[in-house]
């Protein structure tokens, strides 16, 4: 599903006329949750140049939601106008969001390398609302119930609470599940930051 956004976005920027000198790259990394720990992502990190990346956005899920996961934390990730940019969007249009201090699955997320590199990189996922009470109510849950989701989304992932969890990686991850106007989510926020981008390169030139 993610091809449909992707020709979308394709399609959006072919019919703008200012975007001559605006290179963007679109890359699928592979083996994100593999034994070599982001080996797709780390390896293009190391062997390739990265000065003129202005900033990386990661799409790790989408078609699931009309609500957003956002990693890292806001609060701990200060001066990124990017994603700034994209929490003023969002909040205008009264979608759910919620940032996380650490991804769900062991701090893995593409979108690491390049912040490592010192490249302002952020991940967005797609979850429906319920996803986002049951992330806020972990907060303040027993330890116990902390433990108990972890081992849920190790060792049997499709009886987990979330949507989300429980659909990633299995059999449940099918195209039946996928929601047009989530699709359309994606595409708009991927747009959205496109746009932003395009407008700060045209102020600072």
């Amino acid at each position: 599903m993610i091809m449909q956004v992707v020709w979308q976005v394709i399609e959006n920027l072919q019919q703008k006329k200012d975007l001559s000198n605006l290179r963007i790259k679109i890359v699928f990394f592979d083996l994100e949750d593999g034994l070599a720990y982001l080996d797709g992502s780390n390896y293009y990190v190391k062997h390739n140049d990265l000065s003129n990346i202005s900033f990386v956005l990661n799409i790790d899920t989408v078609g699931v939601g009309d609500s957003l996961l956002l990693h890292p934390d806001i609060a701990s990730y200060a001066q990124n106008e990017y994603l700034d940019h994209l929490i003023k969007s969002v909040t205008a249009r009264e979608i759910q969001y919620f940032s996380m201090k650490k991804p769900l699955f062991s701090g893995i997320a593409d979108h690491m390398p390049f912040l490592k590199f010192g490249i302002p990189a952020f991940t967005v996922i797609q979850v429906p609302e319920s996803d986002i009470e049951y992330l806020k109510n972990t907060i303040t849950a027993s330890t116990f119930a902390k433990i108990k989701s972890l081992f849920t989304i190790l060792f049997n992932r499709k009886s987990h609470p979330m949507y989300f969890v429980s659909h990633r990686h299995n059999e449940l991850d099918t195209s039946e599940f996928i929601d047009q106007k989530s699709l359309n989510l994606c595409e708009e926020v991927v747009m959205n930051l496109i746009s932003f981008h395009l407008g700060v390169r045209l102020n600072v030139e």
